[in-house]
């Protein structure tokens, strides 16, 4: 007997309908290694073209996030997980999970609301406030910030201040139109 999946997202889908619709298809997406599924271009951008940038197989993208909005859906099921979760054991999210990330649930759904905010935050004065509350946040977190913010981390020294230094840089050049008439 297969199991029933409810189909949530399909290829000509804006990543910003599904989001809206289905808030949270944001971490399927991102363990399928679309750490992007936060910037400007989701708004506009379909899932087939950003499967095409991100070099992943728009059916078995699809496939994990239907699978996963349906696990999601069936509380009940125990945590199974979805059909396709192997494929994208490579990802972002599933290698911060192996080496403990996230192994507060209270914790860890506290981070993404924050991250969440700090993603709609209208300026950086706001995402330097929600940021400084972030600390302590794990590397996936960070990471997912940093690509929203188009900066690269590396190996060599605290993510976390990497990000604050550059708030602070970008705050300092931050304007609005109206300001210089």
């Amino acid at each position: 007997m297969e199991e029933e999946v409810k189909i949530y997202a399909t290829p000509d889908m804006p990543i910003n309908d599904l989001l809206q619709a289905h808030p949270e298809a944001f971490m399927a997406l991102l363990e399928c290694g679309m750490g992007c599924v936060s910037c400007p271009s989701a708004a506009v951008e379909t899932i087939a073209e950003a499967c095409m940038v991100h070099g992943l197989d728009v059916d078995d993208v699809i496939d994990y996030v239907n699978h996963s909005l349906t696990e999601k859906d069936k509380q009940s099921s125990g945590g199974a997980q979805p059909q396709n979760a192997g494929k994208f054991d490579d990802s972002i999210y599933s290698r911060a999970k192996a080496v403990g990330a996230g192994e507060s649930p209270k914790l860890e759904k506290d981070m993404e609301e924050k991250m969440m905010d700090f993603l709609d935050a209208e300026n950086y004065a706001d995402r330097i406030r929600i940021f400084e509350d972030m600390r302590g946040a794990d590397s996936r977190i960070l990471n997912n910030i940093a690509v929203s913010m188009d900066i690269t981390l590396d190996d060599s020294g605290d993510d976390y201040e990497r990000i604050y230094s550059e708030l602070i840089f970008r705050k300092k050049f931050e304007t609005s139109r109206g300001d210089r008439l």
